[in-house]
């Protein structure tokens, strides 16, 4: 226990640090992608002293986020564009040294397809003109680091705020001993908010309380229906059992109230 707690001591006090390539060495790529990152990372591979087996050393690496219409690439084209973008940043690398990109996707013959067409063409020319060779990934190694990278910064990038463009309706209706109640709240495009309470006089089960602030939310919804903003509300329960054991009642209380009311409202759950 005394030797691993120094060996950890003496790895955290030796953090990694970006390695200069030797002469004639080959270099390894890795490339990682997520919705909205790409980043790379070049290593090398040699043996040192007081290791069994080869390590891996970091060169440098790239983390890009992508601009809105590059976030609309397919991941393998993701995974092209991070070659790509390496290529040019550090174009000194590939044209002094091998490198081979270590990866499970089919890169190779995606760039080599004479019937590739748009950007994959465009970008096939580019990156024949290079020497690099592609590898398959039979460990993960220096793979952890790039998808770490992209993982992280993703986590980075503010998530923007979900504004509906329709009227959102909350309803839940619970039983008491008295009687019951009837909650009802109302969320506009703009964020606004309208509450509604009702009580109900007489008895009623649980199933029974939640149709009743049902009609009563679209009994208040309607009368608003020329708007644009009400032609479609979108309708949220809070109880997931009413919506199972009580299908048959929910569907003709909604089928009553469609034949008594004709409004353009849809309705969603």
């Amino acid at each position: 226990m005394a030797e691993a707690l120094k060996n950890l001591k003496h790895h955290l006090q030796s953090p990694p640090i970006l390695t200069a390539p030797l002469p004639g060495e080959e270099q390894l790529l890795y490339i990682a992608a997520t919705t909205h990152v790409v980043s790379t990372a070049i290593v090398v591979k040699r043996l040192e002293e007081g290791h069994a087996y080869s390590v891996q050393r970091l060169v440098y690496f790239i983390c890009e986020v992508l601009s809105k219409s590059k976030i609309r690439y397919p991941s393998i084209q993701k995974i092209l564009y991070g070659i790509l973008i390496t290529s040019r940043k550090f174009r000194h690398y590939f044209d002094e040294y091998k490198i081979s990109v270590v990866t499970d996707f089919p890169l190779a013959d995606i760039l080599l397809n004479r019937d590739a067409t748009g950007r994959i063409s465009k970008w096939a020319v580019e990156l024949g003109a290079l020497q690099i060779k592609f590898k398959p990934r039979t460990a993960i190694k220096s793979q952890a680091l790039v998808d770490f990278l992209a993982e992280w910064q993703e986590n980075q990038i503010p998530v923007p705020p979900n504004i509906s463009k329709h009227w959102v309706m909350y309803f839940d209706g619970s039983l008491k001993l008295d009687g019951g109640g009837v909650g009802v709240l109302f969320i506009s495009p703009k964020g606004e908010q309208l509450k509604y309470v009702f009580q109900i006089l007489f008895k009623a089960s649980n199933n029974e309380a939640e149709y009743k602030a049902l009609l009563h939310g679209l009994r208040l919804a309607f009368p608003s229906a020329s708007s644009d903003h009400w032609s479609t509300v979108i309708l949220y329960s809070s109880s997931s059992k009413s919506t199972k054991s009580g299908t048959s009642t929910r569907k003709q209380w909604l089928r009553t109230w469609k034949k008594s009311k004709s409004s353009r409202t849809s309705f969603q759950d």
